[in-house]
């Protein structure tokens, strides 16, 4: 226990000197994560334009996330072969610094003639997209390729919180959509209501461009030189890299327990137009590649399917790199991958390295070597998990690692949880009503 404190004591004066030198201003008594870094250049660097209240009401329903997920039945059915793992160079960054988003300061209702004129603009000429990227349009009508909210349904079966999108077939459907999406859902007969976008003139915001400065800023500090590394530049580029990762989050920074409670510097209309931005880039991607799995701002393509992704991003200049060695160690091409769906599919290589994702096995842990580990981090156990499923191809798994008792671990959060462990501490070990508040405490976790 000693030893810890004068550890953690020591790491907290470094950490604290390090954060200071840096120029942070932040409360010191805070927990640090990237947000906390973004919001302290946010707070430093920028000065925020709001939307009224029927403008946010507007863009709202156009502001999605990221898509994920298997684009091709087939592909969660057989196995593909020769594919490449590409991803969108600085996705995030590259969308805010070419839409200008820190210059942005006041927005105009565009009539549906006007709307209409600048898709169409777009549409004739791709490189323009990042000038009219902040217009949202409101249509009704029928489209072969929407982007829907996906709710769960609860104990009572109805509908609760929106948990993410599909895409869509609909009919007769009236709703408002960002730029990117109008220009691939494949429209059939419909009418433009109206639109909305950011009005340019001589009186913008003269912020720098964050995306911009973090980048630079990173440039000045390379972590090697001339192949040898350089220790005293880790912290500045490490802080750097993490302030340009998380400016995006700033605008779409929502709390409360149903994250409707806007942030200091939330922006519906700032946030909607980079992820549509990137849902842009990413169904470019997919109608020149045939690309068979999205994820945010990556793709799992063919080898020929690559090449011309990358080429049909370049009239927005936006790069596609091959980064299937992040999976593969140092392999450019997976010989065989399968999909199963949204964060879970596997990769091998001509010799044999593997490499995977099983969204929802974080949680579940083994004991071995001594260790509690989690099966979907130990790569040995996640690869038998796949071995066990697809043995044609990726092999047998070894019989030792599927004979491993498995357990869940839980932590415990809302009163639901902490309930049923009381209940099962009573049934289990008959323990009395009047001690049975020592169990279940919130922040406790049980396995």
């Amino acid at each position: 226990a000693v030893m810890d404190s004068v550890i953690t004591l020591k790491a907290a004066i470094k950490v604290t000197e390090d954060l200071e030198d840096m120029g942070f201003e932040g409360n010191p008594d805070r927990f640090i994560s990237g947000a906390t870094v973004a919001k302290d250049l946010m707070k430093r660097h920028y000065s925020p334009f709001y939307l009224t209240q029927e403008q946010h009401e507007f863009v709202w329903p156009a502001y999605f996330g990221g898509m994920t997920g298997c684009l091709d039945i087939d592909a969660m059915r057989e196995p593909v072969e020769d594919m490449i793992y590409g991803d969108l160079d600085g996705a995030y960054n590259a969308s805010g610094q070419k839409l200008e988003v820190f210059k942005w300061s006041s927005v105009e209702w565009l009539n549906p003639n006007r709307t209409l004129d600048i898709v169409d603009r777009v549409r004739r000429n791709p490189s323009e997209y990042w000038k009219y990227g902040s217009l949202h349009v409101e249509v009704m009508g029928d489209f072969d390729n929407l982007p829907v909210r996906v709710g769960t349904c609860g104990e009572g079966g109805t509908p609760s919180q929106s948990e993410g999108l599909v895409w869509a077939r609909m009919r007769n459907y009236r709703t408002v959509l960002s730029l990117g999406d109008y220009l691939h859902s494949k429209p059939k007969t419909h009418v433009v209501l109206k639109g909305l976008m950011v009005k340019r003139s001589e009186d913008d915001h003269s912020n720098d461009c964050l995306f911009d400065m973090t980048a630079r800023e990173r440039s000045k500090f390379p972590k090697r030189i001339n192949g040898v590394d350089v220790k005293e530049n880790y912290v500045p580029n490490t802080w750097w890299k993490l302030a340009g990762n998380t400016l995006y989050g700033s605008f779409a920074n929502r709390n409360g327990k149903k994250r409707e409670t806007s942030g200091k510097w939330f922006n519906a209309l700032v946030a909607s137009s980079i992820t549509g931005a990137i849902r842009h880039s990413m169904w470019t991607v997919n109608e020149a590649s045939g690309a068979l799995y999205n994820d945010t701002d990556s793709a799992l393509c063919t080898v020929h399917g690559f090449q011309k992704a990358v080429d049909a991003l370049k009239p927005l200049d936006i790069g596609f790199s091959n980064k299937t060695s992040d999976e593969l160690g140092k392999h450019d091409i997976a010989a065989v991958a399968v999909i199963q769906g949204s964060k879970r599919y596997a990769l091998m290589a001509l010799d044999g390295t593997f490499g995977a994702k099983c969204h929802g096995l974080g949680s579940w842990f083994v004991y071995i070597d001594g260790k509690v580990q989690s099966v979907a981090h130990n790569e040995d156990i996640l690869k038998a998990v796949w071995q066990f499923n697809y043995p044609e191809v990726f092999g047998d798994p070894s019989p030792d690692l599927l004979s491993l008792s498995v357990f869940h671990k839980f932590s415990i959060k809302t009163l639901k949880v902490a309930n049923m462990v009381q209940e099962y501490a009573r049934r289990q070990w008959d323990i009395p009503l009047s001690e049975i508040t020592k169990y279940g405490k919130a922040g406790n976790f049980g396995m």
